[in-house]
Protein backbone atom coordinates (compact mmCIF):
# COMPACT_ATOMS: atom_id res chain seq x y z
CA UNK A 1 0.00 0.00 0.00
CA UNK A 2 1.30 3.44 -0.86
CA UNK A 3 0.32 6.84 0.54
CA UNK A 4 -2.48 7.61 -1.98
CA UNK A 5 -4.02 4.15 -1.52
CA UNK A 6 -3.87 4.56 2.27
CA UNK A 7 -5.75 7.86 1.99
CA UNK A 8 -8.38 6.23 -0.24
CA UNK A 9 -8.78 3.34 2.23
CA UNK A 10 -9.21 5.73 5.17
CA UNK A 11 -11.86 7.77 3.36
CA UNK A 12 -13.71 4.61 2.28
CA UNK A 13 -13.83 3.46 5.92
CA UNK A 14 -15.00 6.79 7.31
CA UNK A 15 -11.68 8.07 8.71
CA UNK A 16 -10.37 11.60 8.28
CA UNK A 17 -7.41 11.14 5.93
CA UNK A 18 -6.17 14.67 6.62
CA UNK A 19 -4.76 13.33 9.93
CA UNK A 20 -2.16 11.29 8.00
CA UNK A 21 1.11 13.20 7.85
CA UNK A 22 3.22 10.73 5.83
CA UNK A 23 3.48 7.04 4.88
CA UNK A 24 6.49 5.10 3.61
CA UNK A 25 7.65 1.47 3.36
CA UNK A 26 9.47 0.33 6.48
CA UNK A 27 11.21 -2.62 8.12
CA UNK A 28 10.97 -3.46 11.81
CA UNK A 29 14.02 -5.51 12.78
CA UNK A 30 13.98 -8.21 15.49
CA UNK A 31 10.17 -8.57 15.46
CA UNK A 32 7.87 -11.13 13.86
CA UNK A 33 4.15 -11.68 13.26
CA UNK A 34 2.08 -13.70 15.76
CA UNK A 35 -1.59 -14.60 15.45
CA UNK A 36 -2.52 -14.41 19.14
CA UNK A 37 -5.74 -12.40 19.22
CA UNK A 38 -9.27 -13.30 18.15
CA UNK A 39 -11.52 -10.58 16.71
CA UNK A 40 -15.19 -11.09 17.48
CA UNK A 41 -16.08 -8.48 14.85
CA UNK A 42 -14.04 -10.14 12.11
CA UNK A 43 -14.66 -13.66 13.45
CA UNK A 44 -11.04 -14.61 13.05
CA UNK A 45 -7.45 -14.19 14.07
CA UNK A 46 -5.70 -10.83 14.20
CA UNK A 47 -1.96 -10.41 13.79
CA UNK A 48 0.26 -8.76 16.40
CA UNK A 49 4.02 -8.24 16.59
CA UNK A 50 6.40 -9.73 19.14
CA UNK A 51 10.16 -9.50 19.60
CA UNK A 52 12.10 -12.22 17.76
CA UNK A 53 15.84 -12.10 17.20
CA UNK A 54 16.95 -11.88 13.55
CA UNK A 55 13.37 -11.57 12.24
CA UNK A 56 12.05 -8.73 10.07
CA UNK A 57 8.58 -7.33 9.58
CA UNK A 58 8.01 -5.42 6.35
CA UNK A 59 5.19 -2.92 6.30
CA UNK A 60 4.00 0.63 5.99
CA UNK A 61 5.33 3.23 8.41
CA UNK A 62 2.57 5.77 8.95
CA UNK A 63 2.93 9.11 10.73
CA UNK A 64 -0.43 10.49 11.82
CA UNK A 65 -2.14 12.67 14.41
CA UNK A 66 -3.21 11.11 17.74
CA UNK A 67 -7.00 11.12 17.11
CA UNK A 68 -6.46 8.72 14.20
CA UNK A 69 -4.54 6.35 16.50
CA UNK A 70 -7.54 6.24 18.84
CA UNK A 71 -9.79 5.49 15.85
CA UNK A 72 -7.52 2.63 14.77
CA UNK A 73 -7.49 1.28 18.32
CA UNK A 74 -11.31 1.30 18.46
CA UNK A 75 -11.52 -0.46 15.10
CA UNK A 76 -9.09 -3.13 16.35
CA UNK A 77 -11.04 -3.67 19.62
CA UNK A 78 -8.36 -2.17 21.91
Amino acid sequence: MNHPKLLQWLEAHGYDSSMVIDANPGILEDYDYVWNHYSVTRRGGVVNLEPKKDAKVWGLLIEFQDPLLRAFDRSEEH
